[in-house]
């Protein structure tokens, strides 16, 4: 497929809109060789600073030598940066290789996926045929019924800061929210927390339910030490003159929370 007809394949399925659930995604993958049991994973969900800090976590297991894919959405400047392999835009034809299969795969499926569902699945496709020793999931909406949910245990679960989002499926408060998103803690992987308030009490409760150890990110060993258009150079614990091309302190805590 040629980058136009990509745009096109996943753009049309986006008139089904978003409906959360994990029975379509998990039918097409069956079609497509369960990709998913193939790969290790680290999976992002929150309200605040998850793409940031999936990129932070996909830049340092590449720089430490793994294969790492990434899968985040929205784009912010390019269509095919929603999935990369070491920090590249995935091959083209890798791309077009998933797509030519899961096109195949829709057509026999009585409730057809949505745009996100095909997205995801597009993303695994790629990082199993790709070789991929880890690969970076960012959650789109929620955790429990989010098509990027459709993994086994990942590695690590990481929660980025919880705010008010999506209010009219995931709840009116921080602590409704932060419970939908605790539901990408499997039994068998490890988490990691923004420290503090309402919905870190909600993790640690929905790990100890799932015997899963949690870990709240340490915000009193970070020091700023400058600040220009450049980025942020800062200490993180024994870490020292730490380098980030992102501005703002809300950075540096979702640095905290990658690291």
């Amino acid at each position: 497929m040629t980058a136009a007809e990509l745009r096109r394949f996943f753009a049309a399925a986006r008139s089904r809109g978003s409906r959360p659930g994990l029975s379509r995604i998990a039918g097409l993958l069956a079609r497509c060789g369960d990709p998913q049991k193939t790969l290790r994973f680290v999976h992002v969900a929150g309200t605040n600073g998850k793409g940031s800090t999936a990129a932070m976590l996909s830049s340092i297991l590449t720089a430490a030598g793994l294969r790492t894919g990434r899968f985040t959405s929205p784009c912010v400047f390019d269509f095919f940066e929603q999935i990369a392999v070491d920090g590249a835009p995935v091959p083209r034809r890798t791309l077009s290789a998933a797509a030519e299969t899961l096109s195949a795969a829709a057509a026999s499926m009585d409730d057809p996926p949505t745009e996100f569902e095909l997205l995801t699945a597009a993303a695994l496709l790629c990082f199993a045929r790709e070789g991929c020793d880890l690969a970076v999931l960012e959650a789109g909406l929620g955790g429990a019924e989010d098509a990027t949910n459709v993994i086994p245990a990942p590695e690590v679960a990481v929660f980025t800061r919880v705010g008010l989002d999506h209010t009219a499926l995931l709840g009116d408060s921080v602590e409704q929210i932060a419970r939908a998103k605790s539901g990408i803690l499997k039994p068998g992987c490890s988490a990691v927390c923004w420290p503090g308030g309402a919905a870190e009490a909600v993790f640690s409760r929905a790990a100890a339910e799932k015997g899963v150890p949690l870990t709240a990110a340490d915000f009193s060993s970070l020091v700023s030490r400058r600040a220009d258009l450049s980025g942020q150079r800062f200490d993180l614990g024994p870490r020292k003159d730490l380098f980030l091309p992102l501005l703002g302190e809300h950075q540096l805590g979702n640095a905290a929370v990658a690291a």
